[in-house]
């Protein structure tokens, strides 16, 4: 069991959502989460690609994975994040919005996965606070990154959640 409970490499605004023990997931459109703990330390990462032409169904997809690798890492207290409003009010209100097929097996899939963790929540975040997500999923991109990734491979300015990274068109 892990004792977990920041993102991002950085303490959330709201201390009162967190609980001691929780672990924080956010993910990016090519499918690179990061899963963080309590000492603002990285403690997982990989990336996937989805065939998904609809940005929100590969959010949605990417949650499902995401949940997935917290239950691989077994993880037992996680807080997702993901930057899509439509997928997280989806997700967190079903029965009122249950008319959104595309994104209906998606969310079947990471409520079944998640039911295999102690705890779980769904927070929207803001894109302008998801910088390192979205910066590691450049990377990963330019650099053919599938699956798990060694912290050691990324440069340390794609990790920032301060500021947008641009890859050397070198």
């Amino acid at each position: 069991m892990h004792d977990l409970n920041y993102f991002g490499g950085k303490s959330l605004a709201t201390p009162s959502l967190l609980e001691r023990n929780w672990e924080c997931f956010s993910h990016s459109f090519h499918g690179l989460p990061h899963f963080s703990n309590c000492r603002n330390c990285i403690t997982g990462i990989f990336t996937e690609r989805f065939a998904a032409t609809d940005p929100a169904l590969a959010k949605a997809q990417m949650l499902g994975s995401a949940a997935t690798f917290a239950v691989k890492k077994q993880f037992q207290k996680v807080i997702f994040y993901c930057d899509s409003a439509l997928v997280v009010t989806f997700f967190n209100d079903r029965a009122k919005e249950m008319s959104n097929l595309n994104l209906e097996g998606a969310a079947t899939r990471f409520f079944n996965t998640c039911q295999s963790l102690d705890c779980y929540k769904l927070l929207n975040i803001p894109r302008k606070e998801n910088f390192m997500v979205h910066n590691s999923a450049k990377w990963a991109r330019a650099n053919l990154t599938i699956g798990e990734i060694e912290l050691s491979a990324i440069d340390g300015e794609v990790l920032s959640d301060f500021q947008e990274w641009f890859p050397d068109p070198g």
